[in-house]
């Protein structure tokens, strides 16, 4: 889809302002430029006049030099991305393994833990079982499926999750086929035979924790409205000396310095963690003030992460990490969420549905039932069809290719309609990504590739192995075979792997 004859499209190009310098990064091609102070204002001149086409405030050679490496054209297309063939697969299935919590957290999306359902309401095995058969006969039989056990607080129905597995494994052993486990978990009923039972069989775990100490006690409250770190630190503490694990914290308000959270779940032992924001519209979102001061302690975090890597050292910043990665090695986001094409959630009287954040009886959320096997494929259809650029909000949004769109069950909580974005995650994903441009592009500068094997290597080594590759189009290693990962993803050429190629203008 083009532009009108004679007008500079500049809605693919973003400026960045970081660690005291300025760059300009285009979308299309996954490159940022570095611009000194001659070379900005040419570029923000024809920004401001991209309506008119109107570039004749800066010096003509700047302009040149600008127009020669596409950051000022005319008839910018944009590029459209193909969409994805949809094979019918489900791959990875979340089971609301239970709906009831034993704690409150003050911003808990799914009415602190019951999704409007009684407290005690459990996945029977029957459920579960109808599940693992549902899941082995949907998934790609070149994959392993995928089944998390979700709540709620999962460990609240800890033998169904035992019987579940040895189901599973026995119904693989009999397919020639292996299922994978995972768990969602706030840690607070962690012992340590369950410990033992997780790295048993494999366990993708995943700790629900805001912080250490006080950060914690802000938002997590156990029932009777205590703080619940008091409770968890030592079950932490014998679960992180036998098994690595990843943690996912919750900036909300009251917590919002992104620096002090991540460091302090690191230093105590986790081996890496993602972090989120509270969004909709309750008294737990991040403000707008607050989201000033959340970006600049991102900034922080991104300047530590940039300068351990520039001496190889790695910061297991994984929300930050995922971003830099997708950045370096070019690949496009057509839709940001997997629920409802991949992945799917199954409640406990055996519903599918589209998302594991908000269960409803609605279409195109409920797509069927594990138990009478029923199946929608046109509401699989639907949600693998969804493309970023058809959302009217997002078309024009220079990070549209990297978020996708974002997470639609955060978009529903804030406004009830699934193409209207959160602006508290839209603001915290983009600056996210507005680091991950810069940092992929310094790293770039001195030849090193910004992956955790990478940045782990002595510098010589990086050196010599980024310099080594050539340009070409990325394969993608994750997700499903065909492409997908976190919704639809493309891979686009890239210069080189070692990150963006020499653009600096200093004028």
């Amino acid at each position: 889809m083009g532009t009108k004859a004679g007008v500079t499209d500049h809605s693919h190009l973003h400026e960045v302002s970081a660690f005291g310098r300025e760059y300009v990064y285009d979308a299309h091609r996954f490159q940022a430029f570095r611009l000194g102070p001659n070379a900005l204002h040419a570029w923000r001149s024809s920004h401001r006049h991209c309506e008119a086409g109107l570039d004749g405030e800066a010096n003509p050679s700047v302009l040149r030099r600008l127009e020669a490496n596409q950051l000022i054209r005319r008839y910018a297309a944009r590029p459209h991305a193909a969409r994805l063939p949809n094979r019918g697969y489900i791959n990875d299935f979340v089971l609301h393994i239970t709906q009831g919590c034993n704690m409150r957290c003050h911003y808990c999306y799914s009415n602190q833990g019951c999704y409007e359902t009684p407290r005690t309401a459990r996945m029977p095995l029957t459920t579960a079982k109808g599940a693992v058969d549902f899941l082995y006969e949907r998934s790609d039989p070149r994959r392993d499926p995928v089944l998390t056990f979700f709540g709620g607080e999962p460990l609240m129905n800890l033998r169904v999750i035992r019987d579940t597995v040895a189901y599973a494994e026995s119904r693989g052993h009999a397919l020639g086929r292996r299922m994978r486990f995972s768990m969602t978990t706030n840690g607070t009923l962690l012992k340590p035979e369950i410990v033992t039972f997780l790295k048993q069989h494999r366990f993708d775990l995943l700790v629900s924790i805001d912080g250490i100490g006080a950060d914690q006690d802000v938002h997590r409250v156990m029932a009777g409205g205590k703080g619940s770190f008091r409770i968890l630190e030592p079950k932490l503490k014998d679960l992180l000396r036998v098994r690595p694990t990843v943690a996912r914290a919750t900036l909300a308000r009251g917590n919002v310095d992104a620096e002090k959270v991540v460091t302090d779940i690191i230093d105590f032992g986790f081996s890496g963690v993602y972090l989120s924001v509270a969004t909709g519209n309750d008294a737990e979102a991040v403000s707008a003030a607050a989201m000033r001061q959340l970006c600049a302690s991102l900034e922080r975090l991104a300047t530590r992460y940039l300068e351990m890597a520039k001496r190889g050292d790695y910061l297991p910043f994984l929300t930050l990490q995922e971003a830099v990665e997708q950045i370096h090695k070019g690949r496009v986001i057509l839709s940001g969420c997997s629920g409802g094409k991949r992945l799917v959630a199954v409640l406990n009287n055996g519903d599918i549905q589209a998302c594991t954040m908000c269960p409803s009886d609605e279409t195109p959320f409920r797509m069927g039932n594990v138990l009478t096997g029923e199946f929608d494929a046109r509401s699989q259809s639907y949600f693998a069809g969804r493309c970023v650029d058809d959302i009217e909000t997002c078309s024009k949004c220079w990070a549209r290719y990297l978020c996708g769109g974002g997470c639609f069950a955060r978009n529903v909580r804030f406004d009830g309609d699934i193409d209207t974005p959160d602006p508290v995650s839209c603001a915290f994903h983009t600056k996210v990504y507005e680091l991950a441009v810069v940092i992929v592009y310094e790293l770039g500068q001195i030849g090193i590739a910004p992956l955790p094997e990478g940045l782990r290597a002595p510098l010589e080594q990086r050196q010599h192995a980024s310099s080594g590759s050539a340009e070409g189009a990325v394969t993608h290693t994750g997700g499903a075979p065909d492409g997908r990962a976190q919704g639809n993803a493309l891979s686009l050429p890239v210069h080189c792997a070692s990150g963006f190629p020499n653009r600096n203008f200093r004028d």
